[in-house]
């Protein structure tokens, strides 16, 4: 296996780890990425609307997230 190999497994597995305790970080981090869209393309409904989904799908899995952390 090369280095490379088990330096992406090793920051996957962080990462996972840091979402199941904290899933909120990934729900910030798409939210910010989406606005970062949304300077360029100057849609505010969009985004609004983009937040929205967000939203209605980390409220519907919250019970999961609780379940991992």
């Amino acid at each position: 296996m090369s280095t490379l190999k088990v330096d992406k497994d090793v920051l996957k597995s962080v990462v996972k780890e840091v979402l199941v305790e904290n899933p909120l970080i990934l729900k910030n981090v798409l939210i910010e990425v989406f606005s970062e869209i949304n300077r360029y393309e100057n849609e505010d409904t969009r985004l609004n609307k983009i937040k929205e989904m967000i939203e209605e799908d980390f409220n519907q899995y919250d019970d999961v997230f609780k379940a991992l952390a």
